[in-house]
């Protein structure tokens, strides 16, 4: 076998194949549909007129078998060298190169691929629609699970709408209809990396479904374009469908208080939520005021979870926006989830806080005609484990539910406490997500990582949104402090008949006494469902707090490091004050608030031990952050490759690990290292501590 055959792109559509005679033939699912499906909110309160299965394929370690067997938590899923080939099946062993051929997937319609996503995936692959004997697509992979349109589109301006839309991070939405089969084989070296998710949507067979082809780019060139727009910025292009008046209501509940925010008759629905809470200490009152929603019967709540966590961005404030939730700077929290009920529905709020908070909600009720065994209840239920510590390896259920209905979404709020400043010894997400639906023995979604299965990879530390996922807070430095991520299932969501479990592996890179995990599962349910949600307890939303005084430790990437603390190497400055705060390490950072653009502060480090250093600073990023440079030894340094780094980030607060670039050979003694301050006027600088790692090897 020569592997150059597979280097170049090629694209062969036989339109003949996929377009039958009869044009006036009506098919059930299209890639219009499936484009419309991506911004219909509407769709997911109705259980699938035409049901479907969901399953993954991944590159899983493929040992994991049955869940309590020798096994089940093994995690060699991509790094290259599994034991056993992380594929369904070996087309063809290695050959003296080391190349071989591998199935991926291999499944019968009528179906559709609703997302691919890889953290980097070698080799290249062949993918094959239906009986065509030549292959759709053939080249490297990467590029059809990140970018298949650069081949496949002619049309720039579809091109053009592709990133941020339909390519979310590191996964790919873009719908694949086919009636008959999807396949996919791999062709490469088994030691080389190549972590892949593939998902898809069965249909039930009866289903009719027009195959995809390429022609599809232009004929619904218009609806790519509309759905991308809506996709990117739901917050103006998202059009609800109710033309009735808005309701509202202002109102300050004292602590201890319960209040009913709205009561409304039905058959109808909610199709717009929205409220923002005012409070003194905002973090606290988030997680202590609980929203409870009761839709007909249910006198509990289908919705059971804290105020701030309900809209997956919590603790606190941190604006993001995708297609379901957007959480806005002054606070404003919107869900566009829409909520159908068909007797009555009581929204209430419960402050269990110590402090009153004031409340101004919204509402935009909307027509709705119930149809008994089709129309579902919107549920969410938080709930928290406390005091963890990540060993051994477990997991950790998410929504357990026995009855019928719809999964379309997960938030995970962390609470790591890793002494660990870097990702590298201080990641707490090696873990699964292991999904069963109705009568599945194995998983039907077996995951390579928490990251993984919310679109990113490589545990990254930075604050990203997209239409269907985000990391809306992660404090560092590394993976360390208050760290959410969410990702909403609209085009994938995953219907079951009898039984959904989704449990997520809680593994983390080592033992991190107090660890805190609360979690949402967002689900619609025919009326009846029942899951395994136990009473939110005060003990539950007790204030949630970065351990005091935090130390960091050498071990995973700082381990042989030295840490010096800024303000007990800084030389006097009467521009200096101290910051208190949980985030930074001994509850405390330097801020610097310069009043000459000439002025520098001045770090001593008493080096101990000969030897060749790379030297780290861990920074606080401010609203009104500064912009530095840094000189060491009255020498110009690189900071990450740049001549200077911005710690300016809007509405947010975080501590990360900047490097200076290179390696420095440092004998006994003392060196300085010298900031300025070139950002604007009134503009801060926070500095956290300091951590130079000794390289191996003599000098």
């Amino acid at each position: 076998m020569k592997l150059s055959r597979y280097f170049s792109f090629i694209l062969v559509v036989t339109l003949s194949l996929f377009i039958n005679s009869s044009s006036a033939e009506n098919y059930d699912i299209t890639t219009e549909t499936l484009l419309n499906e991506m911004i219909d909110m509407g769709q997911l309160a109705e259980f699938p007129e035409h049901f479907y299965k969901s399953v993954q394929y991944s590159s899983y370690d493929h040992r994991s078998k049955l869940p309590g067997t020798k096994g089940w938590f093994d995690n060699s899923d991509g790094f290259g060298g599994e034991p056993i080939p992380n594929f369904e099946k070996v087309l063809s062993a290695p050959d003296s190169d080391g190349m071989g051929r591998y199935l991926m997937c291999d499944v019968k319609g009528p179906g559709a691929l609703v997302r691919l996503w890889t953290a980097v995936i070698n080799g290249n692959v062949e993918v094959y629609l239906d009986d065509m004997d030549k292959p759709i697509y053939a080249g490297e992979a990467i590029a059809f699970f990140r970018t298949p349109y650069e081949t496949m589109v002619k049309d720039e301006s579809i091109k053009k709408v592709f990133k941020g839309a339909y390519q979310q991070r590191d996964a790919l939405y873009f719908p694949f209809a086919f009636a008959k089969r999807f396949k996919i084989i791999w062709i490469g070296d088994l030691k080389k990396i190549h972590f892949y998710h593939i998902q898809f949507k069965l249909y039930e067979k009866d289903t009719k479904v027009k195959s995809f082809t390429t022609e599809d780019f232009k004929e619904y060139a218009e609806t790519i374009k509309t759905t991308a727009r809506i996709l990117t910025n739901p917050d103006d292009n998202y059009k609800f469908k109710s033309n009735k008046d808005i309701k509202s209501i202002s109102k300050t509940i004292k602590a201890g208080e319960k209040h009913t925010l709205f009561e409304l008759e039905g058959p109808a629905a909610i199709e717009m939520f929205e409220i923002k809470v005012t409070a003194e200490n905002m973090r606290d009152a988030l997680r202590q005021n609980l929203l409870y929603v009761m839709f007909d019967d249910n006198f509990l709540g289908d919705i059971q979870c804290p105020i701030g966590d309900f809209f997956g961005a919590a603790p606190g404030i941190n604006p993001y926006k995708s297609v379901p939730f957007t959480v806005k700077p002054d606070g404003t929290m919107t869900c566009r989830f829409l909520m159908p009920f068909k007797k009555k529905c009581r929204i209430i709020l419960e402050n269990k806080s110590g402090d009153a908070v004031k409340i101004e909600a919204k509402l935009l009720p909307a027509d709705y005609s119930w149809v008994d065994g089709k129309s579902m209840n919107f549920r969410a239920k938080w709930r928290v484990n406390h005091d963890l510590t990540g060993w051994p390896v477990q997991d950790l259920p998410f929504l357990i539910a026995n009855g019928k209905g719809v999964y379309v979404g997960t938030a995970s709020l962390i609470i790591n406490p890793t002494q660990i400043p870097t990702s590298g010894g201080g990641w707490w997400g090696e873990g699964d997500e292991k999904i069963f639906i109705d009568d599945d023995v194995t998983p039907s979604f077996f995951g390579t990582g928490s990251e993984d299965y919310y679109n990113y990879s490589w545990s990254a530390r930075d604050i990203f949104e997209y239409p269907y996922c985000a990391q809306p807070r992660n404090d560092g430095p590394g993976n360390r402090g208050f760290v959410t991520n969410n990702r909403w299932h609209i085009s994938d969501a995953i219907a079951f008949n009898k039984h959904l479990a989704f449990y997520m592996e809680l593994y983390p890179h080592g033992e991190f006494p107090g660890f805190s995990y609360a979690r949402v599962g967002y689900h619609y349910a025919i009326p009846g469902l029942r899951d395994d949600h136990v009473t939110i307890t005060t003990e539950d939303i007790r204030n949630p707090k970065l351990p005091d005084n935090w130390q960091p430790k050498a071990a995973g990437d700082t381990a042989n490091s030295v840490f010096y603390q800024a303000e007990d190497i800084i030389q006097a400055n009467d521009n200096v004050t101290i910051d208190k705060d949980n985030l930074f390490s001994a509850g405390k950072a330097i801020l610097w608030s310069p009043t000459d653009k000439h002025e520098e502060i001045t770090f001593d480090f008493d080096i101990k031990e000969d030897g060749v250093y790379v030297i780290n600073i861990i920074a606080g990023f401010l609203n009104d952050g500064g912009n530095i440079t840094a000189r060491f030894q009255d020498q110009p340094v690189m900071l990450m490759g740049r001549k200077s780094f911005d710690l300016k980030v809007p509405n947010r607060k975080y501590a990360r690990s900047i490097n200076i670039n290179g390696k420095y050979t440092l004998k006994k003694g003392t060196y300085k290292l010298k900031l300025k301050n070139i950002g604007p006027e009134n503009s801060k600088v926070a500095i956290d501590f300091f951590w130079l790692k000794k390289q191996k090897g003599k000098i």
